[in-house]
């Protein structure tokens, strides 16, 4: 992580039976920049340009992809510029505390911090993907 990036303390120490000290991880939001928002809309099928390299058939489709490509690539990167939530009933930072608990641990920042993370990484990574072909292409 970059270490001029400032960090709350966002996991919460808890006292368990045994004395010892626990972390819970926290949720967190889920905000990625707007640059990448309106990339990530663009990438979504419209039946007025089928022709267009857009694979994905909604935002959230799109938006999954991203985090898996930043995750899978070992690609996060810091939202640049305006920032926009991302609504949790559409994507649940929980749903992933599998993959990221000792990663969202270590770093001491919450699931969403590292999702959106990952997010921009595989925007990124999409982006520059399209300089060269096409988005299917990441996946073969």
């Amino acid at each position: 992580m970059d270490s001029n990036l400032t960090l709350v303390c966002l996991t919460q120490p808890l006292n368990n039976w045994s004395g010892k000290m626990t972390f819970e991880i926290l949720e967190g939001s889920l905000t990625i920049s707007k640059s990448s928002e309106e990339f990530l809309n663009d990438l979504v099928y419209h039946k007025s340009e089928p022709l267009q390299d857009a694979p994905f058939e909604s935002m959230v489709e799109a938006f999954r992809f991203a985090f898996a490509l930043g995750l899978s690539k070992n690609e996060s990167r810091e939202r640049d510029g305006a920032t926009t939530n991302i609504v949790r009933s559409a994507f649940t930072s929980m749903d992933y505390i599998d993959l990221l608990k000792e990663e969202a641990a270590v770093e001491d920042c919450s699931l969403g911090q590292l999702i959106s993370g990952y997010v921009e990484g595989g925007v990124h990574l999409m982006r520059e993907q399209i300089k060269q072909g096409t988005i299917l292409e990441l996946i073969s």
